[in-house]
């Protein structure tokens, strides 16, 4: 079995990933985690993947299919084995059918999280994404004059745009996604997979399928660990090699909840732009739901 998940970052994905291979691992006793292979190894914090990083950000973020770079990459995600995955990619709503065409998922998940709640997290990160703004406006411009702000000074007007140009068009596009699901209501997750033959008897609210969870023991423990040899790591930094993606986990039900306290919180003051980009696209996805 194979199940992929896409959303724009901070939209609940880890805690959809995370419920989601609990199930899964509940039934076929182990489950393949793949977090965010544009970028990191395995879900555990400090498993960045340069190279895969590397040829996700020099492609073209919509209509990529003749990136030959990109195209190699995602072929490194499929597995020659039987252990059932999932997949979580928070870089990829402009790639969703490109992934899911060579993945072919049995099961795909588009999630959209309000874009006031998305901003409120992305207000206390410090993510470095400079470097990528000029770009990523280039292409989306084509398709969407929002894309103008991609380069405004403001952060949260960046990230603003960002999140509804791609939305949109993976809302717009994407042919090959199952669900569309409204974060605000999670709790369907249980419908979901239920009626993918998951038996899933708890609610994604409790607290053991909180977001964070995902990156540690509980309640998924890796049975795999990442081990990158010294020829892997050459390889890696001449361009020819992907590394090992993904662990495989099990359901751990004695280790304590991880207790790492949440970060600050913010209140992102409402505006008339936000409220149409909101607006839009949750109108969109009530169309596909």
């Amino acid at each position: 079995m194979k199940i992929t998940i896409f959303g724009i970052g901070r939209s609940g994905t880890k805690a959809i990933q995370l419920y989601t291979a609990y199930y899964v691992a509940k039934k076929y006793q182990k489950v393949r985690i793949v977090y965010e292979p544009f970028f990191m190894h395995s879900r555990k914090k400090g498993s960045e993947n340069s190279f895969a990083y590397r040829v996700h950000s020099t492609a073209p973020i919509v209509n990529a299919e003749n990136s030959s770079s990109l195209n190699n990459l995602i072929n490194s995600f499929n597995f020659n084995d039987e252990i059932a995955t999932v997949y979580k990619f928070i870089r990829g709503n402009g790639r969703i059918d490109m992934i899911n065409d060579t993945l072919k998922p049995d099961l795909s998940i588009l999630v959209v999280r309000d874009l006031y709640e998305v901003l409120a997290s992305i207000a206390v990160q410090t993510w470095n994404m400079e470097d990528r703004w000029n770009k990523i406006q280039s292409e989306l411009i084509k398709f969407y004059p929002e894309a103008e702000y991609l380069t405004h000074p403001n952060k949260l007007m960046r990230h603003a745009a960002y999140w509804y140009c791609l939305n949109k068009y993976s809302l717009e596009n994407s042919k090959t996604i199952n669900y569309f699901l409204n974060f605000s209501k999670a709790d369907k997750m249980k419908d979901i997979l239920n009626d993918n033959n998951l038996e899933a008897d708890k609610q994604i609210s409790e607290r053991i399928f909180t977001g964070e969870n995902i990156h540690y023991d509980y309640p998924l423990k890796d049975i795999t660990e990442i081990k990158t040899s010294a020829p892997d790591k050459l390889k890696m930094l001449l361009g020819s090699g992907f590394g090992q993606i993904g662990t495989i986990s099990v359901i751990n039900d004695l280790t304590s909840e991880n207790t790492t306290e949440k970060g600050p919180r913010v209140t992102v003051e409402q505006n008339e732009l936000f409220n149409r980009f909101n607006k839009e696209i949750f109108e969109l996805l009530e169309n596909k739901i």
